[in-house]
């Protein structure tokens, strides 16, 4: 895999529809809605995939690239010495890794991306899978004690 690739884009706007049916015109991009305020963007690409985040008053909008890298801290450091900011560090993305949003010496924004490895990722699903099964047993078990007493 190539070192510190990009992996993510992502704009920020306060008109989430618009910019969907802007891209899906333009280059008939598809997308997917992940709660009130982001919707991912399926480009065809699975190297590189995007987002649209519907941004609240305060927050600029604009765009954000995601580049791949080993270690948060590391790479935080590196853009604090080189003159850049560390807006927010080490924000989790449950199940999918974390990442840190900068600002680069012109103040352009972008973002350190550190991704569960595929075995992580293998074993995350693995016990999320295990968890939903035993949710469904307590539920038979409470349910068949319920008719019991009943």
């Amino acid at each position: 895999m190539a070192k510190n690739r990009l992996v993510h884009f992502e704009f920020r706007t306060r008109d989430r529809n618009r910019l969907k049916a802007f891209y899906a015109a333009l280059f008939h991009w598809k997308f997917e809605e992940f709660g009130d305020s982001y919707t991912g963007v399926k480009t065809g690409n699975d190297e590189c995939g995007g987002g649209i985040f519907q941004c609240p008053e305060g927050v600029p909008t604009g765009t954000s690239n995601y580049f791949d890298v080993d270690d948060l801290a590391d790479y935080e450091a590196k853009v604090r010495e080189l003159g850049g900011k560390v807006l927010m560090s080490n924000q989790e993305v449950p199940g999918h890794g974390w990442f840190s949003l900068c600002l680069d010496v012109d103040g352009n924004s972008l973002a350190l991306w550190k991704g569960l490895r595929k075995s992580e990722r293998k074993q995350l699903k693995k016990e999320q899978k295990q968890a939903r099964k035993a949710e469904k047993q307590d539920r038979k078990r409470v349910k068949k004690s319920e008719e019991l007493r009943a």
